[in-house]
């Protein structure tokens, strides 16, 4: 068992979870079958289905060329299948034919989960024939394969890629195995005994499956689950973590410069600067009662905030004093006419926006916000634009151009939507590629969208009408 189709939790069904029990669930309550789960190996589940002892496993691939040991109900989701090797010897292999590769190298060492057979038939062939050679080193999951790849015990193995690539973030070994994508994808099935297993409940089940397909119930469970995986999976990166940084101290600055212009004290800094760094998440997660709050699972945010302000309290200071001693910003060379105080704000502004709206989409994702073209894009605006609009109202007493005269809350709204109809359009079977490519637009577009309306000085249409005066 691995996430996120199947993973042991206290207190859950039978002590198990995950997206593959979610859908037997929903299949079962619509068939009127009761089910009573086991966690057990992979191996011991077929065992027991072969000698009638058990009725149903999760999860099976069917081979290409039949397997006539076992019933297979229709398939209720689809999966990649990749070979996995270390990283300083895929140059060592070639990798156009993994069947091929794993037969004809004497001394390729391949790690399996004992029982487990996949979609291609050569491909279950050659782990035969590394099984009669004696190359086979048996692993209980994913990861334990990957640990025993990384510490030298065997050359590679085969898995769902989805599979394996959440036992390589849960176990902190994300991006220490090469990855050689198989071409297709492989259709995924519930298994049953054919001694235990009537033809009239098999016939139940297919019906329940085909009914889920057909009300687009299936399709939303498997985007709710894999879309937040491959999130956590893509998010999870050095690049994005310094982004989330940059975009932390971009909000921070943004409230130092304004609070420079009108003349906060250095407190009134701290809260201009803050307001727009943690506020938007804070009302995120206050609205959806999220525990822990974001801002509170890490001082670093806030302590980023805080070192901003003093940097900036120190450079206006020396300022001040430097100026006292008769030099001026007049001596320095003259910076073009759109380096303004005002857009060298809005480019912080937008930076920070940029990235928050990828960090609220993630967070509607995570909490399976239904329906998601609705949830999906106010929650990214209120991570991206809630705390620039708290922090308008603390200064301006009213006059709030981010509700008023300014495109603000709309831009993370739309590209929220963007995203949202992005991955509800998609087929069943999403890559990291994918989700990492749709981050990357999201970012760049909302952050150049921002800049536009800011030097376009582009307004909102005004929510009220004045007739023209009469000649």
């Amino acid at each position: 068992m691995s996430k996120p189709y199947q993973f042991p939790v206290a207190g859950q069904l039978q002590g198990v979870e995950g997206l593959d029990i979610t859908i037997l669930t929903d299949v079962l309550q619509l068939a009127g079958i009761e089910a009573n789960l086991r966690r057990q190996s992979w191996h011991d589940q077929l065992q027991y289905l072969a000698e009638g002892r058990g009725d149903i496993a999760l999860g099976a691939f069917k081979p290409d060329n039949g397997d006539d040991r076992f019933h297979y109900s229709l398939p209720y989701r689809w999966a990649r299948i990749s070979l996995y090797v270390r990283k300083d010897e895929t140059n060592l292999y070639d990798t156009t034919d993994i069947a091929k590769l794993i037969n004809e190298l004497p001394d390729f060492r391949l790690g399996v989960v004992p029982g487990r057979l996949f979609a291609d038939s050569a491909l279950n062939g050659s782990i035969k024939t590394a099984t009669r050679a004696g190359r086979i080193v048996n692993a209980s999951s994913d990861e334990e394969n990957l640990r025993n790849l990384l510490a030298g015990r065997i050359d590679g193995f085969v898995g769902d890629r989805l599979g394996v690539s959440t036992s390589a973030l849960e176990a902190g070994l994300k991006f220490q195995a090469a990855e050689i994508v198989m071409p297709g994808i492989a259709s995924v099935h519930f298994i049953f005994s054919k001694t235990t297993m009537q033809p009239k409940t098999l016939a139940a089940i297919d019906q329940a499956i085909k009914t889920l397909e057909d009300n687009g119930q299936l399709k939303k469970r498997l985007h709710s689950g894999i879309s937040s995986v491959l999130m956590s999976y893509v998010l999870d990166t050095t690049l994005f973590y310094i982004l989330t940084i940059v975009g932390t101290v971009a909000f921070a600055v943004s409230g130092v410069l304004i609070a420079y212009r009108e003349n906060f004290s250095f407190f009134g800094a701290l809260v201009l600067s803050a307001l727009p760094a943690l506020g938007g998440g804070a009302l995120r997660d206050i609205l959806l009662d999220r525990h822990p709050m974001g801002m509170m699972s890490s001082p670093l945010y806030l302590c980023l905030v805080g070192v901003t302000v003093l940097v900036g309290f120190s450079i206006i200071l020396a300022m001040r004093l430097l100026a006292g001693r008769g030099w001026t910003l007049s001596r320095l060379p003259k910076a073009p006419r759109f380096l303004t105080m005002a857009n060298i704000q809005e480019l912080a502004d937008s930076m920070g926006m940029a990235v928050f709206t990828v960090s609220g989409l993630a967070i509607a994702i995570s909490m399976d916000a239904e329906p998601l073209w609705l949830w999906g894009p106010i929650i990214a605006m209120l991570t991206a634009a809630g705390g620039g609009i708290l922090r308008d109202i603390v200064r301006q007493s009213g006059q709030v151009g981010t509700l008023k005269t300014e495109l603000y809350a709309e831009v993370p709204f739309f590209w929220g939507l963007a995203f949202s109809v992005f991955l509800l359009t998609r087929p069943d079977v999403l890559a990291p590629e994918e989700i990492q490519l749709a981050i990357i637009i999201t970012v760049l577009g909302t952050f150049l969208t921002r800049m536009t309306v800011v030097l376009l000085g582009v307004r909102p249409f005004p929510f009220s009408w004045t007739p023209k005066a009469s000649g």
